[in-house]
């Protein structure tokens, strides 16, 4: 579950970027969500498919957008109050979008950081249950077997008592 959490959570900062692209080379909010289709994983590009199909079929940019926090959850609430604005009130959103793409992407620099730091710990299991055990099958069992056989145990002479009968 949580593999898939993460996969949303990256084609969500993914798709940031592709509008903040998209807006920089003068296309617009529909135009961007029909590019994002074809490079997001095909899991969240038929949600963002269902998106682009309602803006085709004439419903208002208004209305199709909230859809995109359903697909992202509560991290998609500022960018689709942006472009909401954007799209009702025809304001410059270039600058917002830049700004949401760099919080995103230090976000997704912390996660990484939180991964890698996680490393350390997901690797002691192997290096104690695995490792070690055939450090010592490998090496100190040989060295003990060697210093076992390698010593002479004297015994005492038998004697043999003998006793007399009566």
């Amino acid at each position: 579950m949580k593999r898939h959490l993460v996969s949303r959570d990256q084609a969500f900062h993914d798709l940031v970027d592709i509008i903040v692209v998209t807006i920089r080379a003068g296309l617009d909010i529909s135009e961007a969500l029909a590019i994002s289709q074809r490079l997001l994983p095909s899991d969240i590009a038929t949600h963002i498919h269902a998106v682009t199909h309602r803006l085709d079929m004439g419903e208002p940019i208004s209305d199709v957008l909230p859809q995109l926090s359903v697909i992202f959850g509560a991290q998609a609430i500022p960018l689709v109050d942006i472009l909401r604005s954007a799209a009702l009130d025809g304001l410059p959103v270039i600058s917002v979008v830049e700004r949401l793409s760099d919080e995103a992407r230090s976000q997704r620099s912390r996660r990484l950081d939180t991964e890698i730091r996680r490393l350390p710990v997901r690797l002691t299991f192997p290096l104690v249950f695995c490792t070690l055990p055939s450090f010592i099958l490998l090496s100190i069992i040989p060295l003990v077997g060697r210093a076992v056989s390698s010593l002479h145990v004297n015994s005492p002479p038998s004697t043999i008592i003998t006793t007399k009968g009566n």
